[in-house]
C-alpha cells in the first residue's frame, strides 16, 4: 500500500441499524499478516466499545511507515462514536502515529515494524483497555526522541517480549491505568537507563520483568523493571 489513509482498521460498532434497539454484535477471530504500507497519512485502529471488545485478534509481519507531522501528543480521551459509520478518520487524530488499539481481548501483535517518515511527537503503538496483549518483536525508529514508543493504559493481563527499542529512545514503554495488572517484560533489548516510565497508580506487582532485557543485564525473574515516573 502506497498513501493510504489507514492501513488497518478493524473496527466494530454499534449503529444499529434495522434494530428495535441498538446492540453491539460481536467482531472475533480476525487474523491479518503480511502487510507492507508506506506513507500512510493516518493511523491504522483496532477498536471495539466498552464492555463489547472485538476479539483474538492477530497481527503479524507488517511494516507500516507513516507519514508522521502531528503538531502535539494527544491524550487517550478518543471519542467512541458508536453509532457514527465506520471509516478510518471517525475518530479525529489518534495517539499513536502507528497502531492505536482499545476495547479489544485476546490481542497478538507480533513482527511488526512501525516507522515514520518526518518528526512525529506520538508513541509508534498505544493499547487502551485491552485484555490478553501479546506484544512481540516490535521494531522501527523512534520518532519523538524522548519516547515513548509503546504505551499501555489498562492493560489485564500482557506479555511485552524480544521488542528492539530504539537506540536514540528515551523511553521504550509507558504502563497507565488503575487497571493494569499482571503485564510481564520478557527479554526486551533496551540502550537507556530508564527504559520504563510507570504512572503513581501502577500497583507494585502490576508490572514485572523477567531476565533477560535492559542495559545492564536485566533484573532478577519477576522484579519489579527499573521505572521512572511520567513527567
Amino acid at each position: 500500500m502506497t498513501g493510504v489513509p489507514a492501513p488497518l482498521f478493524i473496527r466494530l460498532g454499534d449503529r444499529g441499524r434495522d434494530q428495535a434497539g441498538p446492540t453491539p454484535g460481536r467482531l472475533r477471530n480476525v487474523s491479518i499478516s503480511g502487510v507492507l504500507a508506506v506513507g500512510a497519512s493516518a493511523t491504522g485502529s483496532i477498536a471495539g466499545l466498552p464492555g463489547h471488545p472485538v476479539e483474538r485478534i492477530s497481527v503479524e509481519n507488517v511494516r507500516i511507515t507513516a507519514a508522521g507531522g502531528a503538531p502535539h501528543a494527544t491524550g487517550l480521551d478518543v471519542p467512541e462514536r458508536a453509532a457514527d459509520y465506520p471509516k478510518v478518520s471517525m475518530y479525529g487524530p489518534l495517539p499513536a502515529l502507528g497502531l492505536y488499539v482499545r476495547h479489544a481481548r485476546d490481542v497478538m501483535l507480533r513482527n511488526i515494524e512501525l516507522a515514520v517518515e518526518g518528526p512525529d511527537p506520538r508513541p509508534s503503538l498505544v493499547a487502551d483497555d485491552v485484555a490478553g496483549l501479546h506484544l512481540a518483536g516490535l521494531t522501527g525508529p523512534s520518532a519523538n526522541g524522548r519516547g515513548p514508543v509503546v504505551w499501555l493504559n489498562d492493560i489485564r493481563g500482557g506479555l511485552v517480549h524480544g521488542n528492539v527499542v530504539p537506540e536514540d529512545a528515551g523511553v521504550f514503554l509507558r504502563v497507565t491505568g488503575e487497571n493494569t495488572k499482571g503485564v510481564a517484560l520478557v527479554g526486551n533489548a533496551y540502550w537507556t537507563p530508564g527504559p520504563i516510565e510507570l504512572a503513581p497508580e501502577i500497583t507494585p506487582r502490576a508490572v514485572m520483568q523477567v531476565a533477560g532485557g535492559g542495559s545492564e543485564g536485566g533484573t532478577p525473574t519477576a522484579d519489579r523493571p527499573r521505572a521512572r515516573k511520567p513527567s
